[in-house]
């Protein structure tokens, strides 16, 4: 069977996220560098959310079961909160370690080499967020767009990292180890952030106002509908579970009602996002 290319984009950034940390913890240990061995300890990190990401995009696309009758959508929002709670853990890590280092200072050595090493994680890390934007787009997959936040934000951390190689000449060893906290801090805000958004996804969130009245336009449009007295919506993992109440004439034969009904919800069906479209059919 053919891979889907959420599982081709877990693969990839398994196999790059490898890559990247073999190039920085041995960059790191060579130029004794806070910044680039927090930023390796990162890369130790997405590895492991590599790995979860690859796991929960395949059990997200198994097909509904008599288990789960609704499918396995909420894998991904469980993958990405496991993200963001090892992003966390990296933050913290990452701060500790550069704490100790302002009580204890090292010089940093090879200089060249470990701002080489931080430009190809910069090259390697913006291809990665480009193509993971992508298919994100393409669909909603809240595991990669936990996936893609944290590339964005391993740019900016090597980039933090590379300022402070640079201008540890002039302010002294401290100043890496400063980088090393800034990259700590960001590693935890984005991981709460993720962390929330998913949640949300979990406990069965409405969308918004917007959405809803789309829904009740696109199942107005049907024709045989007179109102629609109600629409309710929540997400089951990250797709749509919709409930629409539609009136139509009472003098109409069950069979054509349920004709109209089932119009309604091929409709509904067809707008993004939505996986299924229940429809409460009332006489009027």
């Amino acid at each position: 069977m053919a891979k889907s290319e959420e599982e081709k984009a877990s693969d990839m950034l398994l196999v790059s996220n490898i890559f990247l940390f073999l190039i920085k913890i041995a960059t790191g240990i060579l130029s004794n560098s806070i910044g680039l061995l927090s930023d390796a300890a990162n890369s130790l990190g997405d590895i492991m959310t590599s790995i979860i990401i690859k796991a929960t995009v395949r059990i997200s696309g198994k097909k509904a079961d008599e288990s789960h009758p609704f499918g396995h959508y909420r894998a991904q929002p469980i993958g990405a909160l496991f993200v963001a709670i090892v992003m966390g853990l990296i933050g913290f890590e990452i701060i500790k370690n550069s704490i100790v280092r302002i009580f204890f200072p090292e010089e940093i050595a090879f200089i060249e080499l470990a701002i080489f090493a931080l430009f190809v994680s910069i090259a390697g890390k913006g291809f990665i967020w480009l193509y993971l934007k992508k298919i994100y787009k393409e669909g909603k997959h809240p595991v990669l767009s936990a996936a893609f936040v944290d590339a964005r934000n391993d740019i900016f951390m090597s980039l933090s990292a590379i300022i402070g190689i640079m201008l540890k000449p002039y302010f002294g060893t401290s100043i890496d180890s400063a980088v090393g906290i800034a990259i700590g801090l960001y590693i935890i805000c984005s991981g709460v952030k993720i962390a929330l958004e998913n949640i949300d996804y979990l406990m069965g969130r409405s969308p918004d106002k917007e959405f809803l009245s789309k829904i009740r336009l696109s199942a107005k449009s049907v024709t045989g509908v007179i109102s629609i007295h109600d629409v309710k919506a929540h997400y089951v993992g990250n797709y749509l579970h919709v409930e629409v109440h539609i009136d139509v004439d009472k003098k109409l034969s069950l069979k054509n009602a349920h004709t109209i009904g089932k119009q309604v919800e091929r409709a509904v069906q067809e707008i993004e996002g939505i996986a299924d479209c229940f429809v409460h059919i009332d006489p009027r």
